[in-house]
């Protein structure tokens, strides 16, 4: 099923790219992580848009 938005708060890099090392380059592309991210949770473009502006996708390191 379709998670809940909360649970995707939760979500960091790490955790997405599925590996241990940290990402925090900046020039990370984000369209590909919201690709990812979409396909992976099934959940809306613009939901992952709004997480990713809002730095929650990216949890301690931000956007």
């Amino acid at each position: 099923g379709r998670p809940k938005i909360k649970t995707m708060l939760s979500l960091n890099i790490p955790l997405m790219l599925g590996t241990d090392e940290p990402v925090a380059d900046p020039t990370v592309n984000v369209k590909e992580i919201g690709t990812y991210v979409i396909k992976r949770y099934k959940v809306g473009f613009r939901d992952v848009m709004n997480m990713l502006t809002n730095g929650h996708l990216f949890g301690p390191y931000g956007l």
